[in-house]
């Protein structure tokens, strides 16, 4: 998402946040944000991996985060970095159901960018 062509777009709607959480399974937990996990874990995100992405409204509530509903799995499935054509589907649902002034153009343009930059 930091790329030059999809971050301006994702700016105009989104103030961008990154949390290192978990790095210790990556052998530096010196990288983890104080209380990182915690926060994760309170926006419910502890059990679905990393990068964990999670919409928050203008007073730090949770609006929608990456966690697809998945038919047979109680508590869905962590999208991470949308790469598969399921992934990228939410996060579209994510992108409209939080952003109703996301236009038609913005949002083809997020979507056609994930789908190149897929690796699956």
């Amino acid at each position: 998402m930091a790329d030059r062509e999809i971050r301006p777009i994702l700016e105009k709607y989104f103030v961008l946040a990154h949390l290192n959480v978990f790095e210790q399974r990556g052998k530096h937990p010196e990288l983890n944000n104080p209380g990182g996990e915690k926060l994760v874990a309170d926006l419910g995100g502890e059990a679905g991996g990393v990068p964990f992405l999670v919409f928050l409204d203008a007073q730090g509530r949770p609006l929608i985060n990456s966690i697809r509903p998945v038919k047979g799995k109680a508590k869905g499935e962590n999208v991470g970095y949308p790469a598969l054509g399921e992934e990228i589907e939410w996060f579209m649902v994510m992108l409209r159901q939080t952003l109703p002034a996301l236009t038609a153009p913005d949002a083809r343009a997020i979507e056609t960018w994930l789908r190149k930059h897929s690796t699956f």
